[in-house]
């Protein structure tokens, strides 16, 4: 049943987004990720990735794309705001900020302790709402930044595939995310 099998270059991209805290890198090119591309070596063996029990960075990052696809449809024609069609990665990588800087109760590699994400991953119901959360967050981030890629009359200067390619983690969409997640840790983060 092909159901039940992870395809690698769809886990290897939604890890290294992860990794390197930036969706626009593996949505560009996948393949720079993949064995025998220019970041392969140094995603799997300077991070130190290369450990057995290191499923999880494969596998948790892929766990999340998934729910994002199945429960909000990321990457679909059936999203609600054309923005998700383009933003699975964009997904992943605002779930593991999330989790890291206004979830974990100490700051953690998770390269380094994989492990440490367990926790979160085991309790269904606050990884569930962490996960609604992150769309939560994402409805606004593109809601505030329709500028970087339309003009005053809202015409698109860019288009969403280019946007998602090069612009997504600009520095003013990172500080609009920011910016967001902030106003939503005294509550929103709370309940987790």
């Amino acid at each position: 049943n092909h159901e039940m099998r992870i395809p690698a270059n769809d886990a290897i991209q939604a890890m290294a987004a992860v990794i390197t805290r930036d969706p626009a890198k593996p949505y560009g090119s996948i393949s720079k990720f993949l064995p025998g591309g220019t970041e392969y070596e140094k995603l799997f063996k300077e991070e130190g990735l290369e450990k057995e029990d290191d499923y999880r960075l494969l596998l948790y990052p892929y766990l999340v794309k998934s729910f994002a696809e199945k429960e909000f449809n990321y990457g679909s024609q059936k999203a609600n705001q054309d923005e998700k069609k383009y933003a699975r990665l964009l997904f992943v990588t605002t779930y593991f900020i999330a989790l890291q800087d206004y979830v974990m109760t100490k700051k953690v590699n998770i390269r380094e302790d994989s492990k440490s994400l367990d926790p979160y991953f085991d309790n269904f119901e606050a990884n569930k709402k962490l996960l609604e959360l992150t769309d939560e967050i994402l409805n606004q981030f593109f809601n505030q930044t329709n500028y970087i890629r339309q003009d005053e009359d809202g015409r698109d200067k860019k288009t969403l595939h280019n946007f998602f390619a090069r612009s997504v983690w600009s520095p003013d969409a990172r500080t609009t995310l920011k910016n967001i997640m902030n106003r939503m840790r005294k509550d929103k983060f709370q309940e987790i």
